[in-house]
């Protein structure tokens, strides 16, 4: 008797427990400083304000716990200023929390972008953050809308940049144009004038640019004149959307 409402406490347990897990998406963060802690917070929230890879590998657990290991973690335990301790076994406290997500949920790569100061140089390192998902979602689905840059640079290499992260100047009053057009406009703006070499590859990078974009995006001719860094600069943004919210 004393056995089975035991058994019976333990699935009404597991029960509270699985729904707690199911349904909802978080994001895993390893906090800094010396108390620093894992912590969770709800991925549509995050993703408002933070880096979201939204095509982030998805991982097993076990996977996650590797990146949580001491040599991946190593680039925050230096010894001039740690960020983490050396002393902590992160690994372990993260499957602490993850081990209620493995039945119902999927685990996947979303890494942030995170700076270090020191004497006024700026670095930079991969901090994991790991997003919990319900299974039969992908990230792509938690992830908010962003706009593009593609540009020329001034050596003739192709780079495509998030819009509201881009440091160079822009024209944000520049006219929209097609799909079409913003597919010719490197060659049409004679981008690769002083660089010919380069037209053929990244002319071709560009335009595997603009198809993987495609017809979800309106595009806009942004090419500044203020400091002539760029050859060729056209924005993409959600179609239907204002051109200054995204950038």
């Amino acid at each position: 008797m004393v056995v089975t409402k035991l058994r019976r406490l333990i699935r009404e347990e597991i029960r509270k427990v699985l729904k707690e897990a199911t349904g909802k998406a978080y994001a895993l963060k390893l906090m800094f400083g010396p108390g620093g802690k894992f912590a969770t917070q709800d991925l549509k929230t995050y993703v408002e304000e933070h880096y979201f890879d939204s095509v982030g590998k998805k991982l097993s657990l076990n996977a996650v716990l590797q990146k949580l290991s001491p040599n991946e973690l190593s680039y925050w335990m230096a010894e001039d200023e740690p960020r983490l301790s050396r002393d902590r076994d992160y690994a372990k406290e993260a499957r602490q929390l993850l081990s209620k997500f493995a039945l119902t949920h999927d685990f996947y790569d979303t890494f942030e972008a995170t700076a270090s100061r020191d004497n006024n140089n700026d670095s930079y390192g991969h901090l994991p953050v790991i997003s919990i998902i319900p299974k039969g979602n992908k990230p792509i689905s938690y992830a908010r809308e962003r706009g593009y840059v593609l540009v020329i640079d001034e050596d003739g290499y192709f780079m495509q940049d998030e819009l509201a992260s881009y440091d160079f100047s822009l024209d944000l009053d520049g006219p929209k144009i097609t799909a079409a057009k913003a597919a010719k406009f490197p060659t049409e703006s004679s981008a690769w004038a002083s660089a010919p070499q380069l037209a053929k590859t990244q002319n071709g990078e560009w335009l595997r640019a603009i198809a993987k974009l495609g017809t979800k995006y309106d595009y806009y001719n942004v090419l500044s004149t203020e400091d002539g860094t760029e050859k060729a600069a056209v924005a993409a943004i959600p179609k239907g959307k204002k051109l200054e919210d995204f950038a």
